[in-house]
């Protein structure tokens, strides 16, 4: 996507720094000299989520600091429609296909990058509804869905927002 947001959030940190893509949708994330408040450390959890108008992708991976440069090469990320704007969560549930490993997603408000759904358990081979007291939970800014760092192929999330 040319020109959209790329933000990466270190999700062990609770930080986050933005780029742009360029002409080629392509983006390179210089975290050593990103503007991170805290440095990244070994293994820490970071999302990448980017976002341009109406489409937006999430990936979710572990950085390996150890082997100094990292290169992820072409990340295959999950396109959905971009909840962007203001939304109320109406309905949603959390389907997981992975027959031996439980998987979790946690649900962060765009604007701010707060948590506003706590991490989310799904057993194996399981679709749950999502927990009703979360029904009715308003994003400020849009909803950034964040799955368990393997969870991507095999966690599909599914929201009704107004």
């Amino acid at each position: 996507m040319e020109g959209a947001t790329v933000r990466v959030i270190n999700v062990t940190k609770g930080e986050y720094v933005e780029w742009a893509t360029v002409s080629d949708g392509s983006f390179a994330a210089d975290l050593a000299n990103s503007g991170f408040a805290t440095d990244y450390e070994n293994n820490d959890k970071l999302q990448v989520c980017v976002y341009s108008g109406n489409k937006s992708t999430w990936f979710r991976h572990t950085v390996n600091t150890a082997v100094g440069v990292y290169d992820a090469g072409t990340i295959n990320m999950h396109v959905g429609r971009a909840i962007l704007g203001a939304s109320k969560i109406i309905a949603g549930s959390i389907s997981n296909q992975d027959a031996s490993t439980a998987y979790a997603v946690t649900f962060y408000d765009v604007s701010d990058d707060s948590i506003v759904i706590p991490k989310q358990f799904c057993g194996t081979k399981t679709t749950i509804p999502l927990d009703f007291t979360f029904i009715g939970i308003k994003f400020a800014g849009g909803i950034c869905v964040i799955r368990d760092t393997d969870a991507a192929n095999t966690v599909e999330v599914t929201l009704v927002v107004r």
